[in-house]
């Protein structure tokens, strides 16, 4: 049986990503903690946040391509909500 893969949310992104707060994203963490802080309280149904969600949880897990599907969705996501 193949081991779980244990997920890594300090890998960074495929290039950095600076917020209107000035808070510049450089990890996977710093893209989780975003996401939380500003829908975590939200019941929020929205397919591009829904998808860069379950992209940032396999970039944790697998690395490597995703990293670059999870950071182009987060860009779109910031960028959507003006978080820019």
């Amino acid at each position: 049986m193949p081991r779980p893969r244990i997920p890594d949310y300090g890998r960074k992104l495929s290039r950095p990503i600076t917020v209107a707060d000035g808070r510049v994203l450089t990890t996977l963490k710093h893209a989780a903690d975003l996401i939380r802080e500003e829908f975590g309280a939200v019941n929020l149904k929205w397919g591009a946040l829904d998808d860069a969600i379950v992209l940032l949880i396999e970039a944790a897990e697998h690395g490597g391509e995703k990293i670059e599907a999870a950071t182009s969705q987060l860009e779109l996501v910031v960028h959507e909500r003006r978080l820019l």
